[in-house]
């Protein structure tokens, strides 16, 4: 995700044949004591939803659990295939858990402002990766030849071009990549992950350039989404980290991304990593580590 893009205004995704399986688990039932009254709170749906969502949940992979954080009042713009309009409450419950996924996140590192900061006015989705890539040249203007191009990889399944995320249906998803769309909450993570994107924008001051190696911002992505893809890998020295981390050739890039992004995390403070990424010796640095002895 975070394709830089000319900005359009979003229009509707054609048509496909509708899936069945459901976007996201069914609402929980609230933690004990954790009550929300929309009339008091002045809440809308969408955020009331998200913190009712967020008092339920478990921690999240990869941070501390925040209790009752809510999302803000953020209620973008759903654009669906005719074939997924009758799912439109589905999405938005989607959507908004994973705003709450990245509120609770960045309420755990000091990081609300930023995270509020985020522009995303309209999701649209796309049900399926053809659609989604041809969409996504046109708004570039790319050339005709353009349109055949190689996907920029197999899992391409979402993408953020502030104010704009474009992601597949869930069940689309889950076609190109059932191993990630297997974790609980997959397609709100994957929302929240192009939402990060966003948050290490504003925590840059919107410099993008400045995001580090793309193993470094889609790890980061994906651990401030939870995304739990790198299960299982575990690195014994900095030095080992980032070889996987370069050595990336699908379908295991992310797990990789994540799985180095962890190692760094556990061991050197996020706003450090953050600051540091955009440095021309950023990954040597962090391959000094070991001579550290961190």
């Amino acid at each position: 995700g975070g394709d830089k893009e000319r900005k359009h205004p979003p229009s509707r995704p054609s048509s496909s044949t509708a899936p069945t399986c459901p976007i996201a688990p069914q609402p929980h039932t609230p933690a004990k004591g954790a009550r929300i009254t929309m009339r008091k709170s002045g809440l809308s749906w969408l955020a009331a939803t998200a913190l009712l969502t967020a008092a339920s949940a478990g921690p999240g992979i990869g941070h501390e659990a925040h209790a009752q954080v809510p999302a803000s009042a953020w209620t973008p713009h759903i654009n669906l295939p005719d074939s997924e309009a009758h799912r439109l409450a589905e999405y938005q419950l989607a959507v908004a858990e994973a705003r709450a996924i990245l509120a609770e996140f960045a309420a755990a590192h000091g990081w609300s402002a930023a995270e509020q900061a985020i522009s995303c006015d309209t999701i649209e989705i796309y049900p399926s990766q053809a659609a989604l890539w041809f969409r996504r040249q046109q708004m570039l203007g790319a050339p005709g030849s353009a349109y055949s191009a190689p996907l920029p990889s197999p899992r391409f399944a979402a993408l953020f071009s502030p104010p704009l995320i474009r992601a597949l249906t869930p069940e689309a998803f889950a076609a190109i990549a059932p191993d990630y769309a297997a974790q609980e909450r997959s397609w709100a993570r994957l929302i929240a992950h192009e939402l990060a994107h966003g948050l290490q924008a504003e925590l840059l001051g919107g410099d993008t350039t400045r995001r580090g190696p793309r193993w470094f911002s889609e790890g980061f992505a994906g651990y401030a989404a939870g995304q739990n893809f790198d299960a299982g890998i575990r690195f014994a020295s900095a030095s080992e980290a980032l070889t996987a981390a370069r050595d990336n050739p699908p379908p295991d890039a992310y797990r990789r991304y994540i799985a180095a992004f962890r190692y760094f995390a556990d061991r050197v403070p996020l706003d450090d990593l953050l600051q540091r990424a955009g440095d021309p010796g950023f990954e040597d640095w962090l391959g000094e580590l070991d001579e550290a002895g961190e």
